[in-house]
Parts: structure tokens; C-alpha cells; sequence
């Protein structure tokens, strides 16, 4: 019997929203700091006279010494190794990773520093970085405070060479140990944040301290600097420290409600350190390939650093159908007037900076449907260590392959989070087997293809991570009788890889 193959759901942001609290007080309750102007100047350097901390002052002398050096640049030195540091003399060598360290008409220098040096994983060994499958290889993350940009090379130290260097606009690593600590020691020693919660906070009440945050309605919001939200938890509700890490300030606060906290136990939930440690878990599923065959299903799997689980290589009963599907990130909005929230990274629970991270291996589960075997699901949980407690997460990945040669995608937020008015919105990359390149909806008796056009040339696209450059969609445009006619057309440019860096702007139109 001819079998047909159907996407039951492709995804690229779907909304979770929890349910609505009564109470909207909480996020009327929000302050904003006194927008005492950019303390920074054009290099990204903060002003060492505005500022009177000592710690602060003792920051701002370290970004100044960096942009005497050659190159100038301020290196990450706390807590690698060797390899780690070999690393990043290679990158720091490299004319391509040092391309923007300085203003293109002064030649002044500008404030870069290396965020992070990580073991590249084989998840991350795609297109010019798979060389180093048979050698040892590092990323190197760099950030530029004055343009807002990432700048990523892969390190062969083996061979003592830059295998790729990417440039990624308007992006932002994960910040390191040293700037996470540094949002800690802004936010629990402000005025403001002490005010709101009665007391001067301890360091260790700090939640989701080291997570990149979308804070509308703020300077961090208008000025593209790099910003995080140390978040304390008072009573029922939790109040952002909104930190500005560029211009070292509390740029203002805001209340969200979480509802009843429970005392703090160590019961059934309770997630060890050696547990999030757990380094059979990561030599298993982290830095190797497995394969999973299963009713005529077959596909590889390995868990990513960011990215959750990824699957590729997708068969039924032979026949490829996917290249590799995975889920990477969480956008989670709270507050439906102000949109300010987290993005969420789930992933490998060691050499990771996700924030959400596996602390066990996936599991398959039988579908029933009226108590008939119908297919299989393939599940991956993701638990902050903290979790049920506010601001800690619980996030779940399942891959559902059905008997008949269809197959599902589902996602869920489990919860609990920083409120109890958030949107949770994942987003999920598929790609599909070259020839299957093809979308039908179901119109009630059948399925009716969609209309197909080809955007740049066929396989032509490899997205390492989810990037779109610049985006623009017309359906109706201007005309003199009638006043408008149909006319559709896009225009797009994506990120084909970090290395690559963004494609050509791609134009098309067509008539429905």
C-alpha cells in the first residue's frame, strides 16, 4: 500500500500562555530608574567618573587596560585550561576574528571582550567546523559592546588553526561567571532594588542572574545594550533588577506575580548538584551520537548545548524524511502590556550556558489511540535546578512517530516560572528531506497542496541556528483603478551559517 507522508505540525513560534491572574496590581507596580543617559561612550566604554563603586571603578580600570593591549581585546583567564587558552591566542591572532575591534574611520580601539572558550561539541561540527571530527576544537565567543555584536571562531588546537569565524549583528553570547556575579553586585547593593524588597539582598537570592532578557520599554530595549534581570522573589511576587551591563547601572525594576511559595524543602523535586553534574548523562547523550530504531522508524539523536534534542537522519521504513529537527529557545514573555521576559535555553547539563538543562536521558512511550498501538513518542524532559520554586522551569521535548508514516512535533511548558501571566513561545527549526519540500492543509474531505516557491538555490540553506537577517512580505500594493491589486512577494535574507554570516537579499513574487 503507497504510503503518504504528512507534517502534522510545523512550528516556528507557537504561544503557551498561562492562566491570567486576577490580580493585575503586581505589574502596575513597575519603576524605572532614572534614565540618567548613556554612561558609556561610542567604544562602549563606561565613564569611570560617573561611577563611585569600587568594584565598578575596579571593572572600568580592566576595560581600559584592555584597549592598550595588542590586540585589544579583554580575555577570558579565569578557569581554562590550557587548551581553553590556546584557543584563544589562535583567535586572537586571526585577522578575521579581530575585524571589528577597532572604529572603521578612527581606527580607535573599541570594547571587546571574550566571553566564553567551549569544547566543540559533535552537534556543533556542521559545514567547515566538521573537520573537526578527527581533531580537537574550541569555540571562542567574543563581544562587541560598542556595535552589540558576536563575533565566534572554532579553534583547532591540535592543528594550531582558525577553522571558521563567524560574525553574528545584533547578537549576544552568554555572559560569563565573572559579568554574572558583576549583575548580582549592581542589583542587590541599588537603592531602588533594596527599597522594593526591605532589605539589601544576599547574592545567593538571585535568580536567572546570568540570562539575556527582552525588557521593552527600557534603555536596555532602545540602546541595544548587553542586559539581564537578577530576579528576587518576595512573598507572592518577584521583582526584576533590570541591569545594564554595558553601562554598568540599574537601569529601573518590575513586579511580577508568582503566586504561593511553598517553604523551601528538600523534597521528591529537589535536584542535586551531582545530579546536574552528572557526567555519564553527558559523555552518553552530550558528546556522542546514538542511534534509536523503532516500528520502522530510524534516526540519530544527540543533546545539543542549547538547542535541546536533536534528531537526524530521519527514515520510515528507508525513506529519508527528515535532515534534523530540534527546539531552540524559549521566548518567554511576562506582562501583557510591558512584553518584558527571558530567553530560554534548554540543554546539556554540563559545558552548557542553557538555562534549562536535561538532568536525565529521553525515554520512548508507547501512543495509544481507543487502546490501540498507533505509534511511539520519543521524550525529552528539561528541569532547572530549583524547580517547582518560582523562576525555575520545567520544559518538555517529545518527537511523535506514528505507525502509518506521519509524524508530530509537541512541546510544553510544564511551568512554574517568573509569573503567572506569561506567554511561552518555543521555537522549533525542521528540516525536511530535500524532496519533501512540500505543504498540504487539510480542507475537512482531503489535503490541499499549498503553493511551493523556492527561495535561493535548492539545498542551498544550512541553518546552524535560527537567524533571520531581514524579512519583508507584500500582499497588496498600490494602484491607480482599482486602488489596490493583489501582489505577493517576498523578500528575505537569512543566516545560512554563523560562519557564513547573512545571505543575499532573495526577491520573488508571484500571483496566487
Amino acid at each position: 500500500m503507497k504510503k503518504f507522508f504528512y507534517l502534522t505540525a510545523l512550528v516556528c513560534a507557537l504561544a503557551f500562555v498561562s492562566c491570567k491572574s486576577t490580580q493585575q496590581a503586581a505589574n502596575s507596580n513597575a519603576s524605572y530608574g532614572s534614565d540618567t543617559g548613556q554612561l558609556a561612550d561610542s567604544r562602549g566604554v563606561p565613564d569611570i567618573d560617573k561611577i563611585g563603586d569600587p568594584v565598578l571603578k575596579q571593572r572600568i580600570e580592566k576595560i581600559r587596560n584592555s584597549l592598550k593591549q595588542s590586540p585589544p581585546v579583554l580575555q577570558l583567564e579565569d578557569n581554562i585550561d590550557a587548551d581553553q587558552k590556546a584557543a584563544q591566542e589562535l583567535a586572537l591572532r586571526d585577522d578575521r576574528f579581530l575585524r571589528e575591534i577597532r572604529d572603521e574611520n578612527t581606527r580607535e580601539p573599541l570594547f571587546n571582550e571574550v566571553f566564553g572558550i567551549y569544547p566543540l561539541r559533535e552537534s556543533d561540527m556542521a559545514g567547515a567546523a566538521a573537520a573537526c571530527k578527527s581533531s580537537k576544537c574550541y569555540r571562542v565567543e567574543m563581544y562587541n559592546f560598542a556595535k552589540n555584536l558576536t563575533t565566534n571562531a572554532v579553534a583547532d588546537v591540535a592543528n594550531k588553526k582558525i577553522v571558521v569565524v563567524t560574525r553574528v549583528p545584533d547578537s549576544q553570547p552568554d555572559i560569563p561567571e565573572h559579568l554574572t556575579q558583576l549583575a548580582i553586585h549592581i542589583s542587590s547593593s541599588a537603592p531602588g532594588v533594596v527599597s522594593a524588597l526591605g532589605k539589601s539582598p544576599e547574592a545567593n537570592e538571585a535568580l536567572m542572574a546570568n540570562t539575556k532578557t527582552s525588557l521593552s520599554r527600557t534603555r536596555c530595549e532602545r540602546s541595544q545594550h548587553l542586559c539581564v534581570a537578577p530576579t528576587y522573589i518576595k512573598d507572592d511576587k518577584a521583582l526584576w533588577a533590570i541591569v545594564d551591563l554595558t553601562d554598568l547601572a540599574l537601569v529601573g525594576t518590575r513586579w511580577t506575580q508568582v503566586g504561593y511559595v511553598a517553604p523551601a524543602n528538600k523534597g521528591d523535586w529537589s535536584i542535586s548538584e551531582k545530579a546536574l553534574q552528572n557526567e555519564v548523562l553527558t559523555k552518553q547523550l552530550c558528546e556522542t551520537t546514538r542511534h534509536l530504531e523503532k516500528n520502522g522508524w530510524s534516526f540519530d539523536y544527540i543533546l545539543t548545548g542549547s538547542d535541546g534534542m536533536r534528531i537526524s537522519d530521519v527514515k520510515f521504513q528507508g525513506r529519508s524524511l527528515i535532515k534534523d529537527a530540534k527546539l531552540v529557545d524559549w521566548h518567554v514573555s511576562y506582562s501583557r502590556t510591558d512584553n518584558f521576559g527571558y530567553s530560554d535555553a534548554v540543554g546539556c547539563p554540563v559545558f552548557s550556558q542553557a538555562a534549562v538543562v536535561a538532568v536525565e536521558g529521553p525515554r520512548t512511550n508507547v501512543i495509544y489511540v481507543d487502546s490501540k498501538d498507533t505509534g511511539f513518542e520519543f521524550r525529552q524532559d528539561f528541569w532547572s535546578e530549583g524547580y517547582p520554586t518560582p523562576c525555575n522551569y520545567y520544559y518538555t521535548q517529545a518527537f511523535k512517530f506514528f505507525n502509518d508514516g506521519s509524524f508530530r512535533f509537541a512541546v510544553a511548558s510544564q511551568g512554574r516560572g517568573c509569573g503567572n501571566d506569561g506567554t511561552y513561545r518555543p521555537v522549533l527549526r525542521v528540516s525536511l528531506a530535500d524532496d519533501l519540500n512540500n505543504f498540504s492543509e487539510w480542507t475537512g474531505s482531503g489535503w490541499q497542496r499549498i503553493a511551493i516557491k523556492r527561495i535561493g538555490k535548492a539545498s542551498g540553506w544550512f541553518w546552524f541556528s535560527v537567524e533571520t537577517c531581514s524579512l519583508t512580505t507584500t500582499q497588496l500594493k498600490n494602484n491607480t483603478s482599482p486602488s489596490v491589486v493583489t501582489f505577493d512577494s517576498i523578500k528575505v535574507s537569512l543566516l545560512i551559517t554563523p560562519a557564513i554570516g547573512c545571505s543575499g537579499t532573495f526577491s520573488k513574487r508571484w500571483t496566487p
